[in-house]
């Protein structure tokens, strides 16, 4: 019963993977330190979509299945995704959604800090008053 707890969790971990792929863009709005630990799970992401390389939360995943009895079979996204969160025949469309979406954060963001770093140098530029 323990490696199906752990198997479990480390299925979570998984699902938080993909939405913080989808989502931590936006999360570099209030934290812009976020924005390089996104950009490497996107590489990640990217790679192993492109490349065809195991995830290494996949593989865990799979041991702790055998270790608790079951049958392990195809990748993530193909046993947890594919049919039960995105709908058979859907993939592409859900797939250049969260591009989409990724494309908004980053230019929110962009946005955001360009906005920031003006305001900052209105404030703190030549002639403006010193802080007391």
């Amino acid at each position: 019963m323990g490696y199906r707890v752990l198997d479990i969790v480390v299925l979570a971990v998984h699902f938080a993977y993909l939405a913080f792929i989808v989502f931590g863009g936006f999360l570099a709005w209030r934290w812009p330190r976020v924005v390089w630990l996104h950009l490497a799970a996107l590489a990640w992401a990217i790679g192993s979509v492109s490349i065809h390389y195991n995830c290494p939360l996949t593989s865990v995943e799979d041991a702790l299945d055998r270790r608790a009895g079951g049958h392990p079979n195809g990748q993530f996204v193909d046993r947890y995704v594919k049919g039960y969160v995105v709908p058979h025949g859907h993939d592409r469309a859900i797939q250049l959604a969260a591009l989409a979406l990724i494309v908004v954060s980053y230019a929110g963001f962009l946005m955001r800090r360009r906005r920031s770093r003006r305001s900052s140098a209105a404030t703190h530029g030549p002639g403006a008053a010193p802080a007391t």
